[in-house]
């Protein structure tokens, strides 16, 4: 374990019994995780989508349709329109799941039924849940995961004994693979003993979806000789309520690396969910995360391109084909069927490496549209992962 500097994983999920395909446009994230034995969702909309370059009429004289071309090209129109489409074929976003799409603006609908916790769909609250819970899918659920039947935060499953390994989108009505690099993981997973891997994953509100898991875990070499000794937290793993003063949760912090250190990485996961006052944030907007380091500024942008096909495109790069519903749709920082977006950025040349303290400024919502209300939420986890 100690001579391993790099562990990649290869996740693989057969579905054993599920609903039928594009029953369902939820996004529902999963989690693999570790724990010592002895210790996601967001409905999307279609848009309207209307043809490039043709129109319908009613014929004369049947009375069935009759299409002909219009003249010049298409020009997408997505003035004072947050949802709905575009007139081309594209959409100009889509609306969470307690909005309604009316005239091109996501309007809330206003209600709690089935709900336990969350946005009533306009400016009120279904509920709150306990403190070591969290809401999802207006529902109040362990944070992370389960250690048996006992929620995280209670005695017997502490943060100090559990670890999320691996987060992805769980595929619509589909099966999924992915490589992924866990090269971070060498530092927990090197402290030896006996682990638990525990996976788990939503039912997209039709029914239980039921996969088997396959996780096989390879450590290896990296070229450059390095290996990860020691993680620091920067941004604890959670879901952060978009709004004015997100970023001030997350402000500032400071690190000084351990004695030996000779490289520092930052090491994100981020996904946007939902829609903060029906701007399309956090989940269908372009976005930047942005860390100073000891006023060296790094940045990470998660593009929406607001095209109809984008995640599609995506399949080469890891993306399950073939899904049901809207899995094509594009989203800032994720898609269904692939794990959620990683930054990883080398602060080695921007630190202090011997023993003085660094400073870090985080800021958001560069090019973001924050709204007025809620509904949008960014689920982060942020590390510095030293080498030596």
């Amino acid at each position: 374990m100690n001579q391993a500097t790099l562990l990649t994983a290869i996740l693989s999920l057969a579905l054993a019994g599920c609903s039928s395909p594009g029953s369902s446009d939820n996004s529902v994230g999963g989690d693999a995780l570790i724990a010592p034995t002895d210790g996601g969702g967001d409905i999307t909309q279609d848009p309207e989508i209307t043809t490039d370059s043709t129109e319908e009429e009613t014929h004369p004289e049947d009375g069935s349709p009759e299409t002909k071309e219009t003249d010049g090209p298409c020009e997408p129109d997505c003035d004072n329109k947050n949802c709905g489409g575009d007139g081309c074929g594209g959409f100009c976003g889509a609306c969470s799941p307690d909005q309604a799409c009316e005239d091109g603006q996501c309007q809330c609908i206003e209600g709690c039924d089935g709900k336990e916790c969350g946005s009533d769909g306009c400016d009120g609250t279904c509920g709150v849940c306990a403190e070591n819970e969290s809401c999802e899918d207006f529902a109040c659920v362990c944070p992370s995961f389960t250690c048996g039947d006992v929620c995280c935060g209670e005695e017997g499953c502490t943060p100090a004994n559990r670890r999320r390994l691996i987060k992805w989108i769980t595929p619509y009505s589909a099966p999924g693979r992915w490589l992924i690099d866990l090269s971070q993981e060498i530092v927990p997973l090197a402290a030896g003993g006996e682990f638990r891997i525990v996976a788990q994953h939503g039912d997209n509100n039709v029914g239980p979806y039921t996969y088997r898991y396959t996780v096989d875990l390879r450590f290896s070499k990296r070229a450059d000789g390095l290996r990860p000794v020691a993680l620091e937290t920067l941004i604890t793993q959670g879901g952060y309520k978009w709004n004015e003063s997100f970023h001030e949760q997350l402000n500032q912090f400071s690190f000084t690396p351990p004695p030996g250190t000779k490289h520092v990485e930052l090491h994100s996961r981020t996904s946007g969910h939902g829609q903060a006052g029906g701007t399309g944030c956090a989940e269908f907007c372009t976005f930047t995360h942005q860390f100073t380091v000891n006023s060296t500024p790094f940045s990470h942008t998660y593009l929406t391109e607001k095209v109809l096909d984008r995640c599609a495109t995506l399949v080469e790069e890891g993306v399950t084909p073939n899904q049901g519903g809207t899995w094509f749709f594009d989203r800032s920082s994720w898609c269904p069927g692939w794990v959620t977006e990683e930054w990883r950025e080398d602060l080695t040349a921007a630190s202090n490496l011997g023993g003085g303290e660094n400073l870090v400024l985080f800021e958001t919502g560069l090019g973001m549209d924050v709204g007025d209300t809620g509904g949008g939420n960014m689920n982060m986890r942020v590390e510095l992962i030293y080498f030596e």
